[in-house]
C-alpha cells in the first residue's frame, strides 16, 4: 500500500531531493528540523550527489539513538528485483528505509511512507 505523506511543513526548508531525510522523518517520528540539522552535520547538501548515503543516514540514526540492521536484496538473474511492495509483503511490521535507484523512501507499518 502507498501514502502520499510529506512531513514538511510551509516553516520548513524548500529543497528538493530530501529523501533521505524524509524518510528518516517518516521511521523514527522526529521533526523535520531535527533530522535536517543532524544530517547536514554528517555533509548531507541538497542537490549534490551522494555518494555516502548509507554512511550520512546510519549515523544519523544512531545520533537519534537507533539501531540500525542492513538488509540486502541480490538480484537474481531472471527474476523481478525486489521492490518496496515485496517489502510491504515480507515485513508488515516495522519501520524499514529502502534505497531504490537513486531514491530512499520509508515503509511502515507495510505502507509506503513518500511523495
Amino acid at each position: 500500500m502507498f501514502k502520499y505523506s510529506q512531513p514538511k511543513t510551509k516553516h520548513d526548508l524548500q529543497d528538493t531531493g530530501d529523501c533521505m531525510i524524509r524518510s528518516i522523518v517518516h521511521a523514527t517520528d522526529t521533526p523535520y528540523k531535527t533530522v535536517y540539522k543532524i544530517i547536514y552535520s554528517h555533509g548531507w547538501r541538497a542537490g549534490k550527489d551522494k555518494l555516502e548515503w548509507d554512511t550520512q543516514m546510519l549515523r544519523t540514526l544512531k545520533d537519534l539513538g537507533y539501531g540500525v540492521e542492513k538488509i540486502s536484496f541480490k538480484p537474481i538473474r531472471g527474476k523481478y528485483r525486489i521492490n518496496g511492495y515485496n517489502v510491504c509483503e515480507m515485513y508488515p511490521s516495522g519501520a524499514f528505509i529502502i534505497n531504490q535507484l537513486r531514491h530512499v523512501s520509508c515503509i511502515k507499518n507495510g505502507i509506503i511512507l513518500d511523495i
